[in-house]
């Protein structure tokens, strides 16, 4: 409920790894840093270029785009 901004979920297939891409969106400097300080709890920060994203479409298969935080926050839910 803290996070409404854009996010998407890649899997890269060849090291079964996936990528979870966030953007800052609207939200603010506070909420964005909580976001990622919950994150981290779970995986790493990987440092990328604006460019990443363009990558990731191309050679990873995309499973959820633009709100897979808010998809994976109502599947998990009982």
């Amino acid at each position: 409920d803290v996070y409404d901004g854009d996010n998407s979920l890649y899997k890269n297939t060849r090291t079964n790894r996936y990528l979870l891409v966030i953007n800052k969106s609207a939200q603010t400097a506070e909420t964005f840093n909580k976001v990622c300080n919950i994150l981290s709890e779970y995986g790493h920060l990987e440092k990328t270029v604006p460019a990443s994203e363009y990558f990731f479409e191309k050679h990873f298969d995309l499973i959820s785009e633009k709100k897979a935080l808010q998809s994976l926050a109502l599947v998990s839910q009982p």
